[in-house]
């Protein structure tokens, strides 16, 4: 399992981190600001938060969004501890706020034919009398509420049962994180989950970032409902929204969108706007006849979300001497992203992993020679590092895939891929195509064809081209053939849900292709064995023909002794 330093101690942060101490790997956690603090650096706190989902259909926020409804409706259904409970929400259109910041923002939120209907539960259009005053329509679904003050704590807390540890640090260039392992040794990997930091973080300085400012108000007052307009009469930048939070969180109303606006103090006059419009838009807030009065006010607070032009980055990069994958850029839907970005993060961690221990196996000079300070002596050799390279490399895709392959000759026995995790917490399979059986004729090198689901044109296609490259080199013809998009499996509820996991199943092939060239060239050289032995044979029963052949009195004599006569 590899060392990893994860940059930053937000939702997106610890998400990722929880995440890979799950898969075992030895990750630090360091953050300037951790949960419990309230900085206008540290965004996450300041959440209302729940899942109200804003991505484009077709998109990879649309699978994101995807990806993490699940997960947080697994929390809300099973571990109240973690502060996360479902709301009945109401999501209502103007017309007249098409042109607004906010509106552009509700855009697909605010849609009756929304993506996510067969996502989040209980999608319906609400009927007309369901509507307040100078609204145009509304939907209606299920969604959840978060309680930040302890989401965030319950994500660290799950960290370190795992075996992570959590540290304060601060740091001007990325490359500085490697050194921060608490091992002692260099991580092999850095995951960058800065937020709105790495538009000023050395080795990165994403000019694509800029803060959209937020302001909320925390109250006591609990109106049993969440509910959001597309915007406002204040101000195309200025929104209406309540949410109420699990385990005593208190209701948040907001809100704002104020693009490029750094401002960290609150702004008294937006903070009456933001409450006579919660009063308004939901008068069980208060006690009848009551204004912003009856407001229990908790807390005032600012946050500034981490924007970026062209949407979430998930993507890695070799910074310098380091590899880093970055997780940042989720503007207002951080919560709402966190395990799908999270599981995106897994998969190129993976390729990192794979692409390290490839180069080490194919130019094993690069990597310096290990010394024995007892005997001066170096070790291991090139071929003893090329082995050790293979080695580790089948360990990391028996890692991913969760299960340990075995190929038998000439029959090659059908097998399931990687897990599917189903909303029943049970898993399907993923049947994977077998190689074809293997036929060797004298002269001729056997050929394995493969069928493979993916595009020879990306990066899964080039990792099969590799690991053919890397077959013929041991004398097996290796033949790929692109196939059709995966298969896809259902639901419980007989919902079709497409797989993503195209690179995990690429790991389990790629396995069972090394360990079939391994057994290919046993064959091969017990082959070879055979054949000299044969030869050897005949040469004897030869020379033993002659001999006979040459003695006649032996062969009567030994006739006679048998009984026969010739």
């Amino acid at each position: 399992m590899a060392n990893i330093v994860v940059l930053g101690a937000g939702v997106s942060g610890l998400t990722t981190a929880l995440l890979l101490a799950r898969k075992g790997h030895k990750v630090s956690i360091v953050a300037k600001h951790m949960p419990g603090d309230y900085d206008i650096e540290y965004a996450s706190p300041w959440a209302g938060a729940n899942s109200l989902p804003v991505a484009k259909p077709g998109s990879k926020a649309q699978q994101y969004e995807t990806d993490t409804w699940y997960e947080l409706e697994k929390l809300a259904t099973n571990l109240p501890e973690a502060g996360v409970h479902f709301q009945n929400n109401h999501i209502y259109r103007r017309a007249k706020d098409a042109d607004s910041a906010v509106g552009d923002w509700f855009k697909e939120l605010i849609r009756e034919d929304a993506w996510f209907k067969d996502v989040l539960p209980n999608f319906r259009v609400l009927d007309k009398s369901e509507l307040p005053p100078g609204i145009d329509s509304g939907t209606g679904f299920t969604s959840v509420c978060i309680n930040t003050a302890l989401y965030l704590p319950w994500l660290a807390s799950q960290c370190l049962k795992l075996g992570a540890t959590l540290y304060r640090g601060d740091i001007s260039h990325i490359s500085e994180a490697a050194s921060l392992h608490h091992s002692g040794s260099p991580a092999k990997l850095v995951i960058n989950c800065t937020g709105l930091y790495s538009l000023r973080l050395g080795g990165v300085q994403d000019t694509k970032l800029y803060p959209a400012r937020g302001q909320i108000v925390v109250v006591r007052n609990d109106p049993g409902i969440m509910c959001s307009t597309s915007g406002t009469d204040d101000g195309s930048d200025e929104a209406c929204y309540i949410m109420h939070r699990a385990a005593g969180g208190g209701t948040v109303p907001g809100g704002c969108l104020q693009a490029g606006n750094w401002e960290s103090q609150v702004d008294p006059n937006l903070a009456i706007r933001i409450m006579k419009r919660a009063v308004a838009l939901c008068p069980a807030l208060v006690k009848p006849g009551q204004g912003i009065e009856g407001l229990d006010i908790v807390r005032h607070g600012v946050g500034l979300r981490p924007m970026r032009t062209g949407g979430i980055r998930v993507e890695k990069e070799r910074i310098g001497d380091v590899d880093v994958v970055h997780n940042y850029g989720h503007g207002g839907y951080g919560y709402q992203t966190s395990f799908g970005c999270s599981m995106e993060v897994l998969k190129l961690v993976n390729e990192v992993r794979i692409a390290s221990i490839e180069t080490m196996r194919m130019y094993p000079e690069l990597s310096p020679p290990s010394i024995d300070k007892s005997s001066h002596e170096s070790v291991p050799s090139v071929a003893k590092k090329r082995k050790a390279a293979t080695d580790a490399t089948t360990a990391v895709l028996a890692e991913d895939t969760g299960c340990a392959s075995t190929v038998k000759l000439p029959a090659a026995k059908k097998k399931t891929g990687p897990a599917i995790a189903r909303d029943d917490d049970t898993s399907t399979h993923e049947a994977i195509t077998p190689p074809v059986a293997i036929k060797r004729e004298d002269g001729v090198a056997p050929t394995t064809t493969l069928l493979v689901s993916a595009n020879p044109s990306n990066a899964a296609g080039n990792t099969m081209f590799n690991l053919q490259h890397a077959l013929e080199s041991h004398g097996v013809s290796f033949n790929i053939k692109f196939g059709d998009a995966l298969a896809q499996t259902t639901r419980g509820d007989d919902t079709a849900v497409k797989i993503e996991g195209q690179v995990e199943r690429l790991q389990e092939l790629s396995e069972t292709i090394t360990r079939l060239g391994m057994t290919v060239q046993k064959q091969m050289n017990t082959i070879a064995k055979l054949t000299e032995s044969n030869a050897k044979l005949a040469s004897t029963v030869g020379e033993l023909s002659e001999r006979l052949a040459s003695s006649p009195s032996q062969n009567v004599r030994a006739n006679r002794q048998w009984g026969t006569s010739e």
